[in-house]
């Protein structure tokens, strides 16, 4: 018997660890449609207002935000805002 009879656990163990990414990777794409709660919607309309503010036109979100479309405009807010917006949230 391979390493004692302990082949089985050692195969599951492995398959185990080499599906952990995998599974980070479903539970992030699942979450990342999940609606915001009522904190991050409050602070993703403040970014937006940040845009408008500074005249920057941004694609209106369809529906409830979610963590995708405050990803995305935090992502552009960094790119685009100076930093003063940084020390304003």
């Amino acid at each position: 018997m391979a390493l004692g009879g302990q082949l089985g656990p050692a195969v599951a163990t492995g398959l185990f660890a080499c599906s952990l990414p995998l599974q980070g990777l479903w539970w992030l794409g699942k979450r990342s449609v999940t609606p915001l709660p009522s904190a991050l919607l409050t602070w993703f309309y403040e970014i937006r207002e940040k845009f408008n503010q500074a005249g920057i036109a941004i694609t209106l979100v369809k529906g409830t935000p979610t963590y995708q479309a405050l990803a995305e405009l935090l992502k552009r807010a960094f790119k685009q805002l100076d930093r003063s917006f940084i020390d304003g949230i």
